[in-house]
């Protein structure tokens, strides 16, 4: 007989953990038991920048938030797999800046890696049909801008692809880019 837990179920397992395409993952070497059901589930509170890498892979598969906002810094691929990348504030391009290979171009690169995280739909689809960001429905009418805010986001925390994504369980509230006085 198989067990399927629900969200606020506290299971106890044993297994092997391992690492299958450098995501976590256990393999079980007995039953799932059910300890007990109807527990709250609160979210390990995280913020950007990150010191480094070691920061997620320690809270891979956990549910996690952020109590700041983040700035929409890609949107590449937004329409074709809902992703879209957030940094804790503007990102430069190192070279943009510095010369390319410069200790100064360098320490800004690093420092940008460690300022990133794509928001994902968690859907595996390529160019669906519907996709959930901005809450009203992608258009050209409602799309979602290089610098908009992400307002306290919330979700789990998943690696695939070579990169970390915070897979939404609540709505995202979005804060237009502001207004620049020149």
């Amino acid at each position: 007989l198989e067990v399927f837990p629900a969200i606020g179920d506290l299971v106890r397992l044993s297994g092997a953990v391992s690492e299958f395409r450098d995501a976590t993952q256990i393999t079980l070497d007995g039953a799932v038991e059910i300890v007990s059901s109807g527990n709250t589930v609160s979210a390990t509170a995280m913020s950007m920048p990150f010191s480094d890498e070691s920061d997620l892979e320690s809270v891979e598969g956990m549910l996690i938030s952020f109590s700041q906002e983040l700035v929409v810094t890609d949107n590449y691929n937004l329409g074709r797999f809902g992703q879209f990348q957030v940094s804790s504030e503007r990102l430069y391009i190192p070279t943009n800046q510095f010369p390319a290979g410069s200790p100064e171009a360098i320490a800004l690169a690093t420092a940008n890696s460690a300022d990133r995280l794509l928001i994902d739909d968690g859907n595996s689809a390529q160019n669906p049909n519907v996709l959930p960001f901005p809450e009203a429905g992608l258009s050209f009418v409602d799309t979602l801008r290089l610098g908009d805010s992400v307002v306290n986001p919330e979700g789990v925390l998943h690696y695939a692809f070579g990169h970390y994504n915070l897979i939404t369980t609540e709505g995202l509230t979005f804060a237009p880019t502001k207004a620049h006085t020149v």
